[in-house]
């Protein structure tokens, strides 16, 4: 996962999904993302390129932390939308062809490829302070994860009390 806070007084240059650009030349942090045990803040801890955790001088590698109750809401950006529909679009017309079944047609799959070429998936954390915390995933899987997750903990009766 790759992570960049912003503010509102100054707005960074959006991550475009469809560029051939590392997230790291646009300030984005190579990290991994862990809950507390008590369900009250996100821990962003330093990774390596191969995801490993790095330890620092001081025994402690985070660099950031988020109170889950400062979250206002969950932005999923117009690119990542278009790359779900496509994946969706792609496993149907799979499907449809294993059942021998005319399909999407090819135009509509091909004029978009560029989306399903991508790597990454994008998503915002809108704070109630005015910031934004930016998250870059690298797999359908994980992105799933963490919007269910913080969906469900953002609705859940027992985190507002």
């Amino acid at each position: 996962m790759f992570l960049r806070k912003n503010s509102i007084n100054k707005p960074k240059k959006e991550y475009d999904i469809l560029s051939n650009i590392s997230p790291q030349e646009l300030n984005f942090i190579y990290c991994q993302g862990l809950i507390d045990k008590q369900i009250k803040k996100f821990i962003f801890r330093s990774c390596g390129d191969t995801g490993e955790t790095i330890p620092n001088s001081n025994n402690t590698n985070t660099i950031a932390e988020l109170d889950l109750l400062l979250i206002n809401k969950i932005i999923i950006t117009k690119q990542t939308k278009n790359k779900i529909i496509m994946l969706q679009l792609e496993k149907k017309q799979e499907r449809l062809q294993s059942q021998s079944q005319k399909g999407i047609p090819d135009e509509c799959l091909s004029d978009n490829r560029q989306y399903l070429q991508s790597r990454y998936f994008i998503f915002y954390l809108d704070l109630k302070n005015g910031e934004r915390i930016e998250l870059i995933l690298n797999s359908y899987e994980n992105f799933k994860k963490w919007i269910n997750g913080i969906s469900s903990i953002l609705q859940s009766k027992s985190f507002h009390m």
